[in-house]
């Protein structure tokens, strides 16, 4: 696994990461609780509708020629975006990875602005603003050394516990 993800992994892929804080129009002051609002599973599956792609593809269109320049087609688009509401459902993330630095940095750009329109063309947010983004860096890989570590050991086990079963039945 770790020679398929790093030695074999592939170019280099960059990506982004930006926090946002909505405000949601139907929360009381008073309890702090919300009637309507949008969850996880919502936030990963909107981030890859033909919603978003069509706003990201726009706006990333204004500023670069993502055809020529980086041939990348629309289609592609939902390959590169994730998003994600990893506990307080006001507090979204999203992540933009490509195999390209200053690509990463213009879908990042693109993305966030379809955020705000988001937010809005829904009555049920009032406001929404990027409160953390990292810069640009290079997409860690997902090694998983540990579990890798541990399953060579209980194989190793095995093997060696099956070859000197065998070279007990032999002599």
């Amino acid at each position: 696994y770790y020679i398929k993800k790093v030695v074999l992994g592939g170019p280099v892929e960059y990506e982004i990461t930006t926090t946002y804080y909505i405000e949601y129009a139907n929360m009381n002051p008073e309890t702090g609780e919300l009637h309507n609002y949008i969850n996880d599973a919502t936030w990963r599956e909107w981030v890859v509708t033909d919603w978003f792609v069509d706003r990201v593809w726009l706006f990333a269109s204004e500023s670069t020629d993502l055809t020529g320049k980086y041939n990348v087609q629309k289609e592609d688009l939902k390959t590169y975006f994730y998003g994600d509401l990893p506990s307080d459902v006001r507090i979204p993330i999203s992540r933009v990875t490509t195999p390209d630095k200053e690509l990463t940095s213009v879908l990042n750009e693109a993305l966030q602005r379809a955020y705000f329109v988001f937010a809005e063309e829904h009555s049920e947010m009032s406001s929404i603003e990027i409160i953390n983004e990292t810069p640009v860096q290079e997409a860690d890989k997902d090694v998983r050394l540990l579990r890798a570590i541990i399953l060579g050991t209980v194989i190793g086990g095995f093997v060696a516990a099956f070859a000197l079963s065998l070279r007990l039945i032999w002599d």
